[in-house]
């Protein structure tokens, strides 16, 4: 049974002067426990799959099932409220509220599900340890560097325990040790919980780390590899 079922999916862009078929005729099956790569050169959709995936986009052709929820079907609120429970997202922009400390970015999704507070912090000072961050939990976010709020980010996304993570070039603003340290944590997290991983990348320590790799090119799939266990 598939987590994430991708059937004939097309995404078009359409700015009044010209279109942008961005995904075309893809289908994909992702199963829960996946630690799956999507890889590929700029330009080749891999952004717009996550997106779609997650809900924050819709596709132009096509169907899209989630955890069960048809994704094309569901009212945004539906769509809000399943992202909210069910999905972990890490965005290459970060998106952290300037007007939080790390700690308070990184506990946010905790407090919209309705975590106690001293569970929220649990879970995140144990986060910030792992991730090196240990101390820089009252920064603000502009008195971070860009691979602090990076992994700010991070927390955030695996805080709340989600069922699937989405992340969006995840090691990009970070260093080499850390990257190895954010994968060895992420990879842990998928072999002891259960929690299921798609990445978009072009790092070769992601792909590397990864047990499924999908290449895209153009918007379409044209390889699709996973490890022999």
């Amino acid at each position: 049974m598939g987590l994430i079922i991708m059937h004939k999916i097309s995404k078009v862009y359409d700015n009044g002067r010209q279109r942008i078929k961005a995904v075309s005729d893809l289908s994909l099956t992702i199963k829960p426990g996946e630690f799956t790569v999507l890889a590929g050169p700029s330009g080749s959709g891999k952004s717009t799959v996550l997106n779609l995936m997650g809900g924050l986009d819709l596709p132009t052709e096509g169907s899209i099932s989630v955890a069960g929820y048809r994704i094309e079907q569901a009212s945004s609120r539906t769509l809000s409220d399943f992202r909210l429970e069910s999905i972990g997202f890490i965005f290459q922009s970060f998106n952290l509220l300037p007007v939080l400390t790390a700690a308070e970015n990184a506990e946010y999704v905790l407090l919209l599900q309705g975590v106690d507070k001293a569970e929220r912090k649990k879970r995140v000072d144990e986060l910030f340890y792992e991730l090196g961050m240990d101390g820089l939990q009252k920064r603000m976010p502009c008195d971070l560097s860009g691979g602090q709020q990076q992994r700010v980010a991070i927390i955030r996304a695996l805080a709340s325990k989600p069922e699937l993570i989405l992340a969006d070039e995840p090691t990009a603003s970070l260093d080499s040790k850390t990257s190895e340290s954010l994968l060895k944590l992420m990879s842990r997290l998928n072999e002891t919980s259960g929690t299921t991983f798609v990445f978009s990348s072009h790092d070769p320590r992601v792909i590397d780390h990864a047990k499924r790799r999908i290449m895209l090119e153009d918007g379409c799939l044209k390889s699709d590899s996973k490890e022999c266990i």
